[in-house]
């Protein structure tokens, strides 16, 4: 191996390991060891056929999906192909070749997969859809099935798809301006509603488009292309993007959009950005861990600046900024020392918890003479990036670190931490606060009381909903005419215990109803006889003086089995089962409240054909409900604005709104064990904001499940995976682990519990920081819970409004880190302070993820 060679493995250690490789290129035995991360695929120089236009997306199921197309005199320059990863990026499979598809980005929408792009090398406007995971899509024939733009020649690269203010947005331009590459494009926005038919071109708003304007930039602007959709801090939409500028080559333009999507607008004097890499295509994503924008780019270190900047593409670096207008290069991640040949660029990424997942169209030695050029690239390459949050300058490669004067952070990567202002108006009343209404959940996986132990510590929460699922297992029909609620009641005589009510979810299916086990086979093949167990239970329960008043119609009914459930149901045959089963429980009970659908997707249509269903055909629905496992409290608030923008359409229906499971998301939650508790008072802080009415934490505690309990009414499919899920998996949603021991997040629920009474009026001026305050007349004290949703420090400056009398503050802090289990090491006190009126704030440091609770009494 030649020197240049053993300098280019100069890699952080950090980058993705070197994984099993696959290869496209049969033409010779490539020798592709030396290819940074994980080669997807590969085409030697010699084939005249070169990778280009990187994308990657995460399917709801955790698969990854990857595309490129093919350009250079060896192809038609219109065809891309597809890839999947099972297995989280180390293998990869090739899905599908697709002509007429180019410059292509890959998005997952309402658990749908699309690639939006061109039909070729300046061709049309189209998008593909794709439901089984990218194996076969949809075709662009006319403009109902996907061919969006057929008036002229467009120009597009894998850039984000974006949803905001209940629209998504994409970035184009059109080629059809005077002069060569560069000089003839025109920047433009793409929209469409979230909720149309993304194939019908009728669905899709076109912004006003706008050309360059030689004079920018002392008449060294050369064009603007391949443009980012951002939201900015200040919640507009922009147009970011790459601008060919030299021999400088980092500069970005920023063209904002109007709210409708119609009107786009450029200011020279404060568009240009100083962007590192500004002149090669970049993707911009925001974090709402560190409430930054990220990206990977091809920034220029002094050591090898040229008359060229856009041919510099051997440097992938990562840059950050709070703002979207002062950018800073956090480390360099991948890098070879050779610019002619070697190039990882037009680098499409995705967030993976802690990690970043990128895919890199990259020049590099195959064995077979390498690439081309930097440009021709003959590698599809996948990467992950561990931990890129902490990365700094230090993880450099050696010979580049004397190059990063004033572009990079500090090798510490501490900041200054910022100062936030949060105000309590204490003779400010608002109306109850109510935080009971955040209940809790339960079932799906044992008919035993899972938590019978338990009962007093969740009493201690005060929640008013238990969710509970009536699952199969419970055996409430063992043959047609006979009832079984024996093993049911030990489940819902628990959660009396507890001050609260069950939310009785209906999802079982018995055999006597049911002869086949089969999850699509929804409809009972007696309605009489379902009718009849229905009424029988609900009956049952009134009869016990259970108090029950929520009956929900069905679990997840859009996914079936996966969701834990054996229904899987279509929006019609879903429509009619709910019509049928709320009619028997309102017979049994008329003063019950009965909704669902409980779905797992909140995009599914099964939501709208219920409620067309119930407002055309005067069918009860007293609530609708949802779930979300997400660890970004900003997407779980999304599916509640979502929901309240479908009721609107039906003003004759009044629905409450349950969001009844929620957590962090499933596969790969955070592993910072501050961030869960965290996360729980952000989330409930987001659902009060939005006025959600209850919802159901999920769940109390995990549970290893009976292989045997799920046989008689579940495929083997089925089965293997509910026993797969929860007794080979790890778990971290449960209150209380499988071995029953209390996890951080009880704590945070119990903090919420102590905020009774009145809500008083809080603000803060950092979006970062929330917080609940309430003033307890049977205490007599005001309680106020604040926290930091953000890996970042804050200095905090807390001002008591309208303080009349001496009080005397009682802090504590949650500890979630602290090896104790112990209530008085969780819920750490501090000593007590005393605040005499005029002498606030009071000056309060929280770190990342800190939860702090504070108690007001007067002082006698």
């Amino acid at each position: 191996m030649n020197r240049a060679a053993r300098i280019a493995l100069v890699f952080l250690g950090f980058i993705a390991t070197l994984e099993p490789r696959s290869s496209a290129a049969m033409e010779a035995a490539p020798d592709l060891s030396a290819v940074p991360g994980v080669v997807i695929d590969h085409s030697p120089a010699t084939s005249r056929r070169y990778v280009g236009s990187p994308s990657l997306a995460v399917l709801p199921n955790g698969d990854y999906v990857a595309s490129h197309d093919w350009f250079g005199p060896g192809t038609p320059n219109n065809q891309t192909v597809v890839f999947t990863s099972h297995d989280r990026g180390r293998t990869w499979n090739r899905l599908t070749d697709l002509e007429g598809q180019w410059w292509s980005s890959l998005f997952v929408h309402h658990g749908a997969l699309y690639l939006m792009g061109t039909s070729g090398e300046n061709g049309f406007c189209v998008i593909r859809r794709s439901i089984d995971g990218g194996q076969t899509w949809t075709t662009p024939r006319g403009r109902s099935s996907g061919l969006l733009l057929a008036d002229g020649k467009y120009h597009c690269a894998p850039v984000p798809v974006v949803v905001h203010a209940g629209r998504l947005w994409r970035a184009m331009e059109d080629a059809m301006g005077p002069g060569g590459w560069g000089l003839h494009f025109h920047a433009f926005m793409m929209s469409a509603p979230v909720d149309a038919d993304l194939l019908d071109a009728s669905s899709w708003t076109c912004s006003e488009r706008l050309g360059r304007n030689p004079d920018w930039l002392g008449g060294k602007f050369g064009g603007w292309l391949e443009g980012n959709a951002v939201v900015t801090p200040q919640g507009r939409i922009v147009d970011f993007l790459r601008v060919d500028s030299r021999p400088d080559g980092g500069k970005a333009a920023v063209i904002s959009i109007s709210r409708d999507g119609k009107r786009a607008t450029f200011d020279p004097t404060t568009g240009l950005v100083d962007f590192p890499g500004g002149a090669k295509k970049f993707t911009i994503r925001f974090d709402p861990n560190t409430r930054c924008y990220w990206s990977l780019v091809n920034w220029v270190p002094p050591r090898h600046r040229g008359p060229d900047p856009s041919m510099i593409r051997n440097t992938l670096a990562l840059v950050r900024s709070s703002d979207l207008r002062h950018w800073t290069v956090r480390a360099v991640v991948l890098y070879h020392p050779d610019p002619a040949r070697h190039g990882f660029q037009y680098v499409d990424w995705q967030f993976d918890g802690d990690d970043l997942i990128a895919v890199s169209r990259t020049a590099f030695d195959d064995g077979l003479g390498g690439a081309h050029t930097q440009h021709d690239a003959n590698c599809l390459t996948f990467h992950r990036i561990r931990r890129f949050r902490e990365l700094t300058a230090a993880d450099a490669p050696p010979e580049l670190r004397d190059q990063f004067a004033g572009a990079i952070a500090p090798a510490n990567g501490l900041e200054e931490a910022p100062s936030v202002k949060v105000t309590v108006a204490l003779d400010q009343p608002s109306g109850p606060l109510e935080l009971d209404r955040i209940g809790l959940g339960q079932g799906g996986s044992s008919p035993e009381p899972m938590w019978d132990n338990r009962a007093a510590e969740i009493r201690a929460l005060h929640p008013r909903l238990i969710r509970l699922f009536i699952q199969e297992y419970f055996d409430l029909l063992p043959e047609r005419g006979r009832y079984h609620f024996a093993t049911l009641d030990q489940s819902v005589d628990l959660v009396l215990r507890t001050g609260a009510r069950p939310l009785m979810c209906i999802a079982c299916k018995p055999r006597a109803l049911f002869p086949k086990v089969d999850q699509d086979l929804v409809e009972p093949d007696d309605y009489a006889a379902w009718e009849k167990l229905v009424f029988n239970l609900v009956q049952h329960y009134r009869q016990r003086g259970a108090g029950i008043r929520y009956w929900e119609v069905m679990n997840e009914p859009d996914i079936g089995e996966d969701g834990g459930c054996p229904y899987r149901f279509q929006p019609d045959s879903y429509a009619r089962f709910y019509r049928h089963t709320a009619a028997a429980i309102l017979r049994a009970d008329p003063r019950a409240r009965v909704g669902g659908p409980a779905l797992a997707n909140p995009g599914s249509p099964i939501l709208p054909a219920l409620l067309e269903a119930c407002a055309s055909g005067n069918v009860p629905l007293h609530f609708v409900s949802w779930h979300i496992y997400s660890s970004h409290p900003a997407q779980i608030r999304a599916t509640i604005d979502r929901v309240h923008a479908l009721l609107r359409k039906h003003p004759n229906l009044h629905p409450e709104t349950i969001l009844d499971e929620w957590n962090l998301a499933l596969s790969n939650p955070p592993n910072d064990p501050r961030l869960q508790p965290c996360f729980i008072a952000e989330v409930a802080w987001q659902m009060k904001d939005a006025g959600l009415d209850f919802s159901c934490y999920y769940q109390i505690r995990d549970y290893h499940v009976a292989f045997d309990d799920f046989t008689g009414f579940m495929s083997p499919h089925g089965t293997a995976f509910m026993a797969a899920w929860w007794n080979r998996r790890p778990q971290f949603d449960g209150l209380f682990d499988f071995q029953d021991t209390v996890r951080p997040a009880y704590f945070a629920f119990k903090l919420l519990s102590r905020l009774t009474g009145g809500r008083l009026r809080l603000s803060s001026d950092d979006t970062a920081v929330h917080g609940f305050a309430a003033y307890d007349a049977r205490y007599q004290a005001y309680n106020l819970m604040l926290w930091n949703f953000s890996p970042k420090p804050v200095h905090l400056d807390l001002a008591l409004a309208g303080m009349r009398h001496l009080l005397i503050a009682r802090p504590l802090w949650l500890d979630a880190v602290t090896a104790s289990n112990d209530e008085n090491a969780r819920l750490r006190v501090e000593d007590p302070i005393r605040i005499a009126p005029g002498t606030n704030p009071l000056s309060v440091q929280l770190e990342p993820y800190a939860v702090q609770f504070w108690s007001f009494e007067r002082a006698h």
